[in-house]
């Protein structure tokens, strides 16, 4: 008996043209979607780069809290050892007790003695959106080191595996760096000035690192430009100009597109009062640190500090470091 349906009826598959209009439509609706969703991306990440801030300096606060008033100072927790004898030469570490040792003040020591404190996480301290391959969250910290002693018979207070390299050559077998802001650097007299005292409205201790000196190259890139020689611009910023959020020693964060907050200003040696880069150590000034602009107070800088190279016999604020930057 013949099929009463007409074979015109019967079912195809659907053609190659037809499936690439179904594609071409679905793409299209991705793009529009994807293009809406970036501005609440971006607010998002925003929002969580400002919490880490906010919780990251909370921590020093709550150190400060506990200790004079003072953000914490490595070399002030794991200090010189203390002359017994009058000869002039450190006989033995008592804690608590002896000369600063400035060779500890590095960022990488500070943040790792914040962290062995529980006073914040490691992952608090890489941005979600870092592009750098170096900068990773440090999972592996061990607290089991807190008093273990060193071979100076110095207890630990910090784990040293630590990094803070922003290049990614850290020391103590970590080749890496486990942590993304960058911070004031604790030296000179930004630190005599703004890490050790609080509460100014007007100094940034730690923000969105920038690039070496706040210098954006603007070559050949469209819409807007970018900077071929840092990839700070794609921390926060959509187009390659540099944008990122800072946090002030009273603890409220602005978020800011370029290096030249509005407000921050630095008295030039012309006695004039000059726009401040935040990225870039700009001041000069007479005394024992005149020439030395890394270890002036008057401009804010922040960067990274991995080593203190050399120190002062007797001046703790007086070392010698090199800026880091990516």
């Amino acid at each position: 008996m013949r099929n009463s349906l007409d074979t015109t009826m019967i079912r195809r598959g659907v053609t190659l043209v037809e499936l690439l209009v179904v594609i071409s439509i679905m793409g299209i609706l991705m793009a529009v979607l994807f293009t809406a969703m970036a501005p609440a991306q971006r607010a998002a990440l925003e929002t969580k780069e400002r919490e880490n801030l906010r919780q990251l300096h909370g921590g020093f606060k709550a150190f400060a809290a506990s200790n004079n008033n003072r953000n914490p100072v490595p070399g002030l927790i794991r200090r010189g050892m203390r002359d017994f004898d009058g000869d002039g030469v450190g006989d033995r570490f008592v804690d608590g007790s002896g000369p600063e040792d400035a060779s500890q003040n590095d960022h990488g020591a500070m943040l790792s003695m914040c962290i062995m404190r529980e006073l914040f996480v490691p992952n608090q301290l890489v941005s979600a959106n870092d592009p750098s391959t170096h900068v990773y969250a440090y999972n592996d910290y061990n607290y089991n080191l807190y008093g273990q002693l060193d071979d100076e018979d110095r207890p630990n207070r910090w784990d040293p595996q630590f990094s803070n390299h922003l290049l990614g050559q850290g020391d103590n077998n970590n080749p890496g760096c486990n942590n993304s802001y960058a911070i004031v650097p604790l030296a000179g007299e930004r630190r005599r000035d703004n890490w050790d005292r609080q509460g100014s409205s007007t100094f940034p201790l730690i923000g969105t690192r920038g690039p070496e000196n706040g210098d954006s190259i603007h070559i050949n890139v469209p819409q807007g430009g970018g900077m071929p020689d840092s990839i700070t611009g794609q921390l926060l910023a959509t187009s390659g100009a540099w944008r990122g959020i800072l946090a002030y020693a009273d603890g409220h964060t602005d978020i800011y597109d370029g290096f030249y907050p509005e407000h921050l200003t630095f008295r030039h040696a012309n006695g004039n009062n000059v726009p401040d880069n935040v990225f870039d150590a700009e001041a000069t000034a007479s005394g024992p640190w005149a020439g030395d602009a890394a270890l002036l107070g008057p401009d804010a800088f922040l960067t990274h500090v991995d080593t203190v190279e050399s120190q002062s016999a007797v001046n703790p604020y007086d070392v010698d470091f090199e800026p880091l930057h990516d």
